[in-house]
């Protein structure tokens, strides 16, 4: 697994989003992801060493996109909520 950031705004405005919601399991947040072609349903997590979340990406993401450590990548982060 490797990881990356969601930028601080994005995860300041996640977090507004988050209260008053029922926290799941170690303050994760559904999503739905897309790089490039590649599109999967996933949550993103805080990152316990800064204010942001942080996005898991799976390794079979990574090859399919031909993504690796200390590249810029754009992510469509859609943010749900189930009721």
């Amino acid at each position: 697994w490797r990881f990356t950031r969601v930028p601080d705004k994005i995860s300041s405005q996640i977090k507004e989003m988050q209260k008053g919601r029922p926290r799941r399991g170690w303050g994760a947040v559904y999503a739905r992801a897309k790089i490039k072609k590649s599109e999967w349903t996933t949550s993103i997590f805080p990152d316990r060493y800064s204010a942001t979340y942080i996005l898991p990406l799976k390794k079979e993401i990574r090859f399919q996109e031909n993504l690796y450590d200390g590249i810029d990548i754009r992510i469509v982060i859609e943010i749900y909520f189930l009721k």
